[in-house]
């Protein structure tokens, strides 16, 4: 008991921060006969991968160890989760077994049976979606190398994935001219989460592998070296070697390079000084606001970061000092985004939905904006012949008086 003034700090208030969530997890499915494969796995570099996966580099079926090479072509440093695909995932065309006799068990498929991710009820690349609970890591890109170029229905599949996680995938295009991808593009699911590839990595069907996972080490490497709101356009691919090569000049709007990008194919190009990813945006409509994939990374980041920050907010009273932290709490993560070059403005303010009705009901709604940085796909510089500097000629240069 003191006989005077006590003074104590309240640590109770709020606002403490938006922490950007900004981290890239690669989510690798593919084949591995390695003895050391699990079902599902996290790899940190590439000596683990060569560890854990090496025992596979002699099979020509498997891709789990020759995509792990190639993100760590990239990017010395990357989180890759890798799930195993079974082989009742990989062998959907089989004709079906015959009836065994009634008086036999049928046959079980152990591997699939004692499966926990089957038993989940999760099968194929539907198996990404446990990879949190699981291993601890939610993969933000998506990628089947070279499993997706036979055909469109993997790369649907991971489309759907992608689209329900809120993430993105990228995924080979075949075909052996424009015409041919461009029908191969047709089937596939139009959003703004599949970034589609072509070609593959490797000119021999023994070095073959899916150009998937070059561009995903690449957009790796790019995010954590530059920032997540940059491009991976224009950017070099290390040890790649293309399958084909694509025509390509910086001026030429009928080149093969030029018709890839306009059908939403990314693709990667010679120009003198390595090979490099090129193309900006997903398999969307050019007018969808989220056609750039940069604009469409940068919206998830504040989103998913906004998101993971807020759960403070829940449950508190809704008065006027609430409403105005809520929204500070927002413009300032917004601001920082701002000063570090993510986006060039951006700001939050209270809902005209925000009624006395909603209010009793425990309803508050906010809303925020942001202008991306889009990315300079197309820059024209006009040239003309002007006269200026030619009086300056004879400025001070002597003759007659």
């Amino acid at each position: 008991m003191v006989h005077g003034i006590r003074i104590e700090e309240d640590n109770t208030q709020f606002v403490p921060g938006v922490n950007v969530v900004s981290q890239v997890v690669i989510g690798l499915y593919g084949i591995s006969n390695s003895p050391d494969a699990e079902n599902i796995d996290v790899v940190r570099t590439r000596q683990e991968a060569v560890r854990k996966y090496g025992a596979g580099k002699e099979d020509e079926d498997d891709t789990i160890y020759k995509a792990l090479l190639s993100i760590y072509d990239q990017v010395s440093s990357q989180i890759v989760v890798v799930i195993k695909a079974l082989a009742v995932e990989i062998e959907p065309d089989d004709p079906p077994a015959e009836d065994p006799p009634a008086d036999d068990p049928a046959p079980q498929n152990e591997e699939l049976s004692d499966d926990p991710d089957e038993n989940a009820g999760f099968v194929g690349v539907q198996r990404f979606k446990l990879a949190l609970s699981r291993v601890g890591f939610e993969p933000t890109i998506l990628i089947a190398p070279s499993l997706t170029r036979a055909g469109t229905a993997l790369s649907n599949d991971l489309i759907s994935v992608a689209s329900d996680m809120k993430v993105f995938t990228i995924f080979d295009v075949g075909g052996a001219n424009v015409a041919e991808i461009r029908a191969a593009v047709a089937e596939l699911t139009e959003s703004n989460r599949a970034i589609a590839v072509h070609p593959d990595k490797g000119r021999t069907p023994e070095t073959r592998e899916g150009g998937a996972a070059t561009l995903a080490g690449v957009w790796a490497r790019t995010q954590a070296e530059e920032g997540f709101w940059v491009s991976f356009s224009n950017k070099v691919a290390r040890n790649f070697v293309p399958s084909r090569a694509i025509g390509w000049s910086l001026t030429d709007e009928n080149s093969e390079a030029n018709a890839l990008n306009n059908l939403g194919v990314t693709t990667f190009i010679n120009d003198g000084r390595g090979y490099k990813a090129w193309g900006n945006r997903s398999l969307v409509a050019r007018t969808n606001p989220y056609t750039f994939i940069p604009v469409r990374r940068t919206a998830d980041v504040i989103n998913r970061s906004i998101l993971e920050s807020s759960q403070f907010v829940v449950d508190r009273g809704i008065n006027k000092s609430y409403v105005t932290a809520v929204i500070e709490l927002v413009n300032n993560f917004l601001r920082d985004l701002k000063f570090q070059g993510a986006i060039i403005e951006g700001r939050c303010y209270a809902d005209t939905r925000n009624s006395a009705s909603n209010v009793k009901q425990g309803r508050v709604f906010f809303r925020y904006q942001f202008t991306p940085n889009y990315p300079a796909e197309e820059v024209t510089f006009t040239v003309a012949i002007s006269d200026e500097g030619i009086e300056e000629i004879f400025t001070d240069a002597g003759g007659a008086p």
